[in-house]
């Protein structure tokens, strides 16, 4: 599938408005998505940092152990 019209009509952000206005059906949706491939194996699995919550998360055990 190139990057024309018919890769938007299937864009995450739009389907249920393309399903709503008649553009595509339930049945184009399931076969596009049946179309797809299988990339699970090509999962990379990381984490990324979250000084802001991490911070809340320390001023609450602050104040939880300030309680106490």
């Amino acid at each position: 599938m190139g990057l024309g019209m018919d890769s938007k009509k299937f864009d995450t952000r739009l389907i249920e408005r393309h399903l709503e206005k008649g553009m595509i059906s339930e049945a184009d949706l399931a076969a596009h998505l049946e179309a797809l491939p299988d990339c699970s194996g090509k999962l990379v699995a990381f984490s990324t940092p979250q000084p802001i919550v991490s911070e809340f998360e320390a001023e609450a055990d602050d104040e939880d152990d300030s309680e106490a």
